[in-house]
C-alpha cells in the first residue's frame, strides 16, 4: 500500500525543453499505515515505474504534516518479490532533499530495474531521538512505460508558442515565466486550454496530454537535438536537481540524472 503526493504536469524537450503544467488535482492515493504521533509516513510521488532507470520521489508526513527538512536523507532498498530470493537486496539508494522552493519537502533517489514484476521497497526514515522508522511498500514495475520512455523518440505535438498568442498570460499560468533561451530551448505546454480556470473545471486538456499518454502532472522531459528523450521527471522538480542534467544535455553528453547533491 502506498500514498501518493499530488502531481501536476511539466515537460522539457531536449537541447529543447517541453513543459506541461497546469492546475492539478491529487492522484488517487493509498497509504501505508495511518500516521500517529512520532510516526513518519513515506508518501510516494510517482505514478508508474518501468524497466530501466527510474526517479523515486517521495515526501514524508509526520502527524499528517509534510516534513520539509533539507538535512533529512531517506534510505531505500529494493527487493525483487517475483524471484526465488525475496529477501535479497537488489539495489539501494539514498533519497536526498529536493524541495527547494516547493511547498513541501521532496526527497529523490534513483534506481534501475532490470526486469518487470513486483518489487518490495524498504524505506528508512530517521527520527530525532528515536530509532529510524522502517516501512515496506510493494511496487509494480512495468515492462514498458505508458509514458514516453527514456531513449525513445519524442512525440511530435503542435504546441502554442509566444508568437501564437498576444500575451504570455494566454500561454502559461506562471505569473513570472522565465524566457531562458541560451543553450536549451524550452517548450511550455499548459495541461488545460486557455482560459485555464474554465478548462480546468470542464477538464478540457490540451491534445499533448493524450498524445504523450500523461495521466498526472507535472512532467518534465529532456530531449536531445536528435529528438530522443534523454530523461524525464514526474512531479515537482527543482532547478538544483535539473541543472546537472541540463548541463549534460547542452553539452551533447548522455544525461545521467542523479540524486546526490
Amino acid at each position: 500500500m502506498m500514498q501518493m503526493l499530488p502531481l501536476r504536469a511539466l515537460g522539457v524537450l531536449g537541447a529543447l525543453v517541453l513543459v506541461l503544467s497546469g492546475c492539478g488535482q491529487a492522484v488517487p492515493a493509498t497509504q501505508p499505515t495511518p500516521a500517529s504521533t512520532g510516526e513518519r509516513t513515506p508518501v510516494l510521488a510517482f505514478s508508474e515505474l518501468a524497466v530501466g532507470p527510474n526517479r523515486l520521489a517521495l515526501g514524508v508526513l509526520e502527524a499528517g504534516t509534510p516534513i520539509n527538512d533539507p538535512a533529512l536523507a531517506v534510505g531505500m532498498r529494493l527487493f525483487y518479490l517475483d524471484g526465488p530470493d525475496k529477501d535479497k537486496v537488489q539495489s539501494e539508494t539514498t533519497a536526498v532533499y529536493r524541495g527547494e522552493g516547493l511547498p513541501f519537502g521532496l526527497y529523490v533517489g534513483y534506481a534501475t530495474f532490470e526486469q518487470p514484476g513486483a518489487y518490495g521497497l524498504e524505506i528508512t526514515v530517521p527520527r530525532p531521538g528515536q530509532e529510524p522508522q522502517v516501512s515496506r511498500l510493494r511496487l509494480d514495475v512495468l515492462e514498458q512505460s505508458r509514458t514516453p520512455m527514456v531513449g525513445s523518440q519524442a512525440i511530435p505535438s503542435d504546441s502554442l508558442t509566444a508568437a501564437d498568442v498576444p500575451e504570455l498570460a494566454q500561454l502559461t499560468s506562471d505569473p513570472n515565466p522565465d524566457p531562458y533561451k541560451e543553450q536549451v530551448n524550452f517548450i511550455h505546454v499548459e495541461v488545460y486550454q486557455y482560459p485555464f480556470g474554465e478548462s480546468f473545471q470542464a477538464q478540457r486538456r490540451v491534445p499533448a496530454m493524450s498524445e504523450w499518454k500523461l495521466r498526472t502532472e507535472p512532467w518534465t522531459f529532456l530531449v536531445d537535438g536528435e529528438g530522443v528523450i534523454q530523461a524525464k521527471y514526474e512531479g515537482g522538480v527543482t532547478f538544483a536537481e535539473l541543472e546537472p542534467a541540463l548541463a549534460q544535455l547542452a553539452a551533447g553528453q548522455p544525461v545521467q540524472p542523479r540524486a546526490t547533491q
